[in-house]
């Protein structure tokens, strides 16, 4: 298997793999981000505890490597 046909399958499999696409209850940073050229529209929320990610997921729309 090529590179580029096995990175395009591991894109395409994080991009199937919704586990992290939610919201977070309770988080101490979110960032939003929207690519006017592409369409992609994210908001990444993160959960940190003393300098430790317990927790990160996110929100919004685009192409699947945005979303994977």
């Amino acid at each position: 298997m090529e590179m580029d046909q096995l990175y395009t399958e591991l894109i395409l499999e994080h991009n199937q793999d919704k586990r992290n696409k939610r919201l977070l209850d309770t988080f101490t940073v979110s960032e939003h981000g929207h690519n006017p050229s592409c369409g992609d529209d994210l908001t990444l929320q993160v959960d940190v505890e003393d300098g430790i990610v317990k927790d990160a997921a996110y929100t919004g729309s685009g192409c699947a490597i945005s979303q994977a």
